[in-house]
């Protein structure tokens, strides 16, 4: 064999070695990058996932703050309608001193059950702005997936092409 057609040969097979390692290190980047997208959006899924426990929590702690707000506007009701006919002076200063005591309660757990609600729609706010991430990010992942397939199959077929 002539050594020129030796070299051409042997020009045209680095190329293609060089074609088909350029398509296998483009494949494998791909099959990477698509991975870390996969983990990614779990990452962001998770996320919206705590945010929705957080707002659960928060929603449970109001509903058992607001029941006793009922349970001490109740105690008080009742304390408030004895009193009306007290006759003996102690009596009614002791039961002042519990309405007193009772309303003072009834004032903190209502000061509590504000900053609840204050931290439930805290939380919804923080619900919706994680579910909004999840869902961007999984639009960006799938039209990133779907490139990445498309140029890794592409870079098959020209290192396919020059075997």
């Amino acid at each position: 064999m002539e050594e020129r057609i030796l070299i051409d040969l042997l020009v045209q097979l680095g190329a293609c070695e060089e074609a088909r390692e350029t398509a296998a290190h483009t494949v494998h980047h791909h099959t990477d990058r698509e991975q870390h997208l996969r983990e990614l959006q779990a990452e962001y899924e998770e996320d919206a996932a705590e945010a929705a426990d957080g707002e659960r929590t928060v929603a449970v702690r109001l509903r058992l703050k607001e029941a006793e707000i009922r349970t001490a506007a109740a105690a008080l009701a009742l304390k408030n309608d004895r009193i009306v006919g007290l006759s003996d002076r102690r009596q009614f200063q002791a039961l002042q001193l519990e309405i007193a005591g009772l309303e003072q309660k009834l004032a903190d757990l209502e000061s509590e059950a504000l900053l609840l609600v204050e931290a439930e729609d805290a939380a919804r706010a923080a619900t919706g702005d994680a579910r909004g991430d999840a869902a961007r990010q999984a639009g960006r992942g799938e039209r990133e997936a779907v490139r990445l397939h498309a140029e890794s199959e592409a870079a098959a077929r020209a290192g396919a092409d020059h075997e």
